[in-house]
Formats: C-alpha cells, structure tokens, sequence
C-alpha cells in the first residue's frame, strides 16, 4: 500500500510539473512562438500581420463555458475575428 501512495505521489508531481511552464502555449509571438510555417517573421503587436497582434488584439484561444457545448456570443464573434485574420494571413 506504502508503494502505491509513492507511486501515485510521483506522477501527480510529475503531471503538475507540466503546468509550470508559463510559455507553454507558446505565447510570446515572433520567431519561436509556434505559429507555424511563418513563426519567423518579425513584428510587433501593432504589426496586423504579426503572431503578436494576432495574441493580443484578436485573441489566441475560443473557450467553452464550463459543462456548455455551445459557444458564447463573445467567443463565437472571437472565432470570426480569427477566422479573417488567417484567411488575410495565409502562411499561418
């Protein structure tokens, strides 16, 4: 039983250790970020065709209400707000 509690301690440690990371979204923009085949080009967040802007102004995530399978009205017009971004944005 002693074996089983250490064990179960072990990976909860090691499964919260995967959270720790705050860049684990690969927020940050620029090169790096994880935005794909056009990662590396440069731009500020007042560059409208930089990963940065699209971060900050268009928002990066669509998020469900908790046990809700129907999207927000705030997050349905943030779906749309991405969805012209990467269509003026192809190479993303």
């Amino acid at each position: 039983m002693r074996v089983l509690k250490a064990a179960a301690a072990i990976l909860a440690a090691v499964a919260l250790a995967g959270c720790a990371g705050p860049d684990r979204f690969g927020s940050g923009g620029g090169a790096g970020s994880g935005f794909g085949a056009g990662a590396g080009v440069t731009g500020g967040v007042s560059d409208p065709a930089s990963p940065a802007y699209f971060q900050q102004t268009v928002g990066d995530r669509v998020l469900f209400e908790v046990d809700q399978a129907t999207l927000t009205g705030i997050a349905e017009n943030t779906l749309a707000a991405q969805a012209r971004w990467l269509t003026e944005n192809p190479e993303y």
